[in-house]
């Protein structure tokens, strides 16, 4: 996918905060958008409309609605994704949070159906119910469980319940055998973001993880911590980085998100990608930082192959025009892409 880390992130609120609206075959949709999508401003505003529908809407169950009904919905149907227990868990929280997780709790047990236990796991999980953890810490370290209900128990399971228990989980199995099982595992690190959590991830770049080095490196992003770019920057090889989209797009994220001076250079190199259209476009805006002559031509040739407006560069074109290193020529070029309208100011974003 073109969007990878930015469409998984929303796909994986949308199905938290909406599961019962938005069906797993519209999140598989809007997911197909977001990877086919060639032009940004299709990926951004796919990406944008399906967001914010899905952060509009914070389910209320009826106040008609009573215990009975709800656990019987619950039971009714089984999930595919752990992310489908969202809905009625918040219901059951709603009524009464304690017997909710009592009742969640329960359906964690091995003799239960796996699509309601992995209901049960996404509603605890979504919701921070901190009484699962035990158990849910159980379920992804228990070696005869499935990877995907493991991988599950991890994320969304421990993922946001802040608690040092889930970090010492997710320690544990973040160098396992099973891709679904470290896959869970970084995200509970990248999603608690503490020095110690940041460090395993660190250690997994050390230790040369090929296989998943794209979502590595973009938990490390998402992580939000200070030192998180300037590990990728140091720990990822550039030059032995495969040379595909997801790769790419991870690298140059992470560098446009931490804005690290040392990356220059291999932001230059994937500026001059254009047939990369994601990172080469994470890569110009990182220049919005480090003004550069050289990377005007890039950036007005990119803006000027894209045939519909954008207000993805508005931003950069803002910091080239008013920086003493760009000569008055290429600003000149460059205030004429927004006085024109190819370039156009950001709207923001309206209230919910």
């Amino acid at each position: 996918m073109s969007l990878l880390p930015t469409a998984f992130s929303v796909a994986s609120s949308l199905r938290r905060r909406a599961g019962a609206v938005f069906s797993r075959r519209s999140v598989a949709r809007f997911m197909l958008v977001i990877a086919t999508a060639r032009a940004m401003r299709i990926q951004l505003l796919a990406l944008t409309l399906v967001a914010g529908a899905a952060f509009a809407y914070t389910p209320k169950p009826p106040d008609t609605q009573s215990w009975g009904q709800v656990t019987a919905d619950f039971v009714a149907r089984e999930a595919q994704v752990a992310n489908d227990g969202y809905f009625d868990g918040h219901r059951l929280k709603v009524l009464d949070p304690k017997r909710a997780a009592t009742f969640l709790i329960s359906y964690l047990a091995s003799d239960k159906p796996p699509g309601l236990r992995l209901k049960a796991i996404g509603a605890l999980g979504s919701l921070s119910f901190q009484e699962a953890i035990p158990k849910l810490c159980a379920i992804a370290l228990d070696e005869t469980e499935d990877p995907n209900l493991r991988k599950a128990a991890l994320t969304p399971g421990l993922r946001y319940m802040k608690h040092p228990e889930a970090v010492k989980t997710a320690t544990a199995l973040a160098a396992h055998e099973s891709d679904s099982v470290r896959i869970g595992a970084y995200w509970v690190l990248s999603e608690h973001g503490t020095d110690e959590a940041i460090e395993v991830l660190a250690g997994r770049l050390r230790a040369n993880e090929k296989p998943l080095l794209p979502q590595l490196i973009l938990a490390l992003t998402y992580s939000k911590h200070p030192r998180a770019g300037r590990i990728v920057f140091d720990l990822v090889d550039f030059a032995a980085l495969p040379h595909d989209k997801s790769h790419l797009f991870a690298y140059s994220f992470a560098m446009e998100r931490y804005r690290l001076p040392d990356a220059q250079q291999n932001m230059l190199l994937l500026a001059q990608e254009p047939d990369q259209p994601l990172s080469c476009n994470y890569a110009l805006r990182y220049f919005s930082s480090f003004p550069r002559e050289d990377v005007t031509r890039l950036l007005l040739a990119y803006i000027e192959a894209d045939r519909e407006p954008s207000s993805d560069f508005y931003d950069t074109i803002t910091e080239f025009t008013r920086s003493p290193n760009i000569s008055s020529e290429s600003k000149s070029k460059l205030s004429a892409l927004i006085v024109s309208g190819k370039v156009r100011m950001p709207t923001p974003p309206e209230p919910f």
